[in-house]
């Protein structure tokens, strides 16, 4: 990748290793909790069905890295070391990874059951799941993420294409499709990793001269840079997204089927549902990431917060120490804004947990929440120029703790930067309070004097909407097709692959497109027969939007189903021609999938 300063020299060179080596540490323990919940999973799936003491030994052997890689840990975050030394910690980091590597590449060489293939490809999915989740902790530097993927996934291939049946082969020949997919994505994201650090390193050095030439707007020059930094964590967060959604739809789609082949085992089936939620999870983590970026928009609803927040007071009180006075003063107005409670209510429990961590060694240690509407005056409106209203409503978190100095004070709504000991916190909680208030309208202040206490002010727009939007139960039953032709768009092969498998189930026929014009083709020949074109919105040659547009010429009547793995609130916003097309974001719920198909057909 080409570098944007190329003539800062060994410098600059050492400044960016270091600042990839901090990510790689900083990923260590979530990977790590990773390892472990994997490798038990995969223990006690296979303990009737390979050799007990192959098994505890590999568990050993895998604890037994883990917790080197634990105190290889320790000892960075101890050491602190400064660029010029960073080169000594990539190499153990290297070495840890390649041990990882080994450790569950060894599954084929003594945990692999020749003769049980729902066994063997559990143990596939599980590696392969480990390489997945790699590509996003170990891509700030390509060695460790590329020997850890091809040392755990190729004995695998290997033992996959000894066996020699169509199966097997077919197995191996998928296994070396995905080790390809896991390393084209993580040169992806390494190189907007290296990016992202370098538009970091330079913004960084442009304020240091824009500061000594222009000290009287010192205010505005840290907004800048707080800004810039928050659009380059989203243009990597956004850029991974989209990846990510593809890789979990995989995942999910072959999981309902899964499911349906193997429903006389219902342990394993439980499992796999426990897996699938997880894939779920995970996607709703990336949409989490996407707004704190303000990459995504946030689905707001007016609610009574003064109501909500009497609703919760139990839940607020619960995340307080019994041994710390949690004191409330909420306003009896009706106090109506516009917004998601349950992301402000992830928002108030992050700052009362701060504010708990901060009196923990104080005496009469106090924390308090207080709810009231507020009219802002012109001093408070020019000084804040982006807030959307005069009529606000004002929530504080106030402690009796320890304080922020006044050098961390400028830093805290930074994403990772945490004052908290290693362990204790990841720097994030405040950076996505501070983007999610912004994505509603708001702001987020904080007064604090060390020794003496903090207290955060969030300031919300008030709206006079009387209606307050209820939300509707979603549907979970699977409705089954009536033999109807379906036309399946997307670029993906693996995913049309799953797509086909999954329609098929729900008893559908299926013709497949990999992109806008095929689908025109295949539509002007079937016309009559297809009843429904489900159709991805970003591929090569033309996409989904203008092959609608032409397929509709063909027939005003057609249905077509949208889906992707974008953001439809930002990538796709000037794509989409009206709202009257449903669309689904990747990974979806095969009944919901299932729901949407009836619901057009029917």
């Amino acid at each position: 990748m080409k570098t944007l300063q190329p003539a800062l020299g060994l410098a600059y060179e050492e400044l960016l290793k270091s600042e990839q080596v901090k990510l790689l540490y900083a990923a260590m323990p979530m990977a790590l909790l990773a390892t472990l919940v994997n490798a038990m999973i995969l223990v006690a799936v296979l303990w009737d069905v390979t050799e007990q003491l192959s098994l505890s030994i590999w568990f050993a052997s895998i604890v037994s890295v883990m917790l080197a890689r634990f105190a290889l840990t320790m000892a960075y975050n101890r050491a602190k070391p400064a660029p010029s030394q960073t080169k000594s910690w990539e190499q153990y980091f290297t070495i840890a990874s390649i041990a990882t590597g080994i450790t569950w590449g060894s599954t084929s060489l003594f945990l692999f059951p020749e003769h049980s293939a729902m066994h063997q490809v559990f143990i596939a999915f599980v590696v392969g799941g480990m390489c997945a989740g790699s590509v996003t902790s170990l891509s700030p530097l390509l060695i460790p993420v590329f020997s850890f993927c091809i040392l755990a996934l190729a004995p695998l291939i290997v033992r996959f294409f000894t066996l020699d049946s169509d199966i097997n082969n077919a197995m191996g020949v998928m296994l070396v499709l995905f080790l390809v997919m896991v390393s084209t994505s993580a040169l992806r994201i390494y190189r907007n990793i290296s990016q992202n650090i370098e538009l970091r390193i330079q913004s960084e050095r442009q304020e240091e001269i824009i500061l000594a030439k222009m000290i009287e707007h010192e205010e505005l020059e840290e907004q800048l840079l707080q800004s810039q930094k928050m659009e380059a964590i989203g243009s990597l967060v956004g850029g991974i997204a989209h990846e990510f959604n593809n890789m979990l739809a995989g995942m999910t789609g072959n999981l309902f089927l899964a499911k349906k082949e193997i429903a006389d085992f219902p342990h394993v089936i439980k499992k796999l549902d426990n897996v699938e939620t997880l894939s779920f999870k995970a996607s709703a983590m990336i949409k989490k990431l996407l707004i704190f970026a303000r990459k995504d928009a946030i689905e707001k609803k007016p609610f009574d917060l003064t109501s909500f927040i009497n609703d919760i007071s139990n839940l607020n009180a619960a995340s307080i120490p019994k041994n710390i006075a949690f004191q409330t003063q909420l306003c009896s107005d009706r106090l109506v804004v516009n917004g998601d409670a349950t992301q402000l209510q992830q928002i108030l429990i992050n700052l009362l947990n701060n504010a708990s961590d901060a009196v923990e060694n104080r005496q009469n240690p106090t924390v308090s929440l207080s709810l009231e509407a507020m009219e802002a005056d012109k001093k408070f409106i020019s000084n804040h120029p982006d807030i959307e209203s005069s009529s606000l409503v004002r929530l504080i978190v106030k402690d009796n703790g320890c304080g922020i100095s006044s050098s961390d004070k400028e830093h805290i709504f930074e994403p990772f930067f945490t004052t908290k000991e290693i362990g204790q916190g990841t720097g994030l909680g405040l950076s996505m309070a501070y983007g999610a208030i912004q994505n509603l309208g708001g702001l987020i202040e904080v007064e604090s004097t060390l020794g003496q206490g903090s207290s955060f002010h969030i300031y919300l727009p008030r709206i006079k909407e009387e209606v307050i939007a209820s939300s509707s139960v979603e549907r979970l039953e699977t409705c089954l097709g009536k033999d109807e032709l379906i036309l399946l768009v997307d670029d993906n092969l693996d995913i049309r692959t799953t797509s086909r498998e999954v329609l098929e189930s729900l008893n559908y026929r299926v013709m497949e497109a990999s992109d806008g014009l095929q689908a025109i083709d295949i539509f002007s020949a079937n016309h009559n027969d297809i009843a429904l074109i489900l159709m991805d919105v970003v591929m090569p040659k033309m996409g989904g939007v203008q092959a609608a547009a032409c397929i509709e010429e063909t027939d005003p009547n057609s249905k077509i189903i949208f889906a992707s793995g974008y953001d439809k609130n930002n990538n796709l916003k000037n794509e989409m021609p009206s709202e009257e097309y449903p669309i689904l974001s990747k990974p979806y719920n095969i009944a919901i999938l299932s729901q949407m198909i009836r619901d057009q057909l029917d």
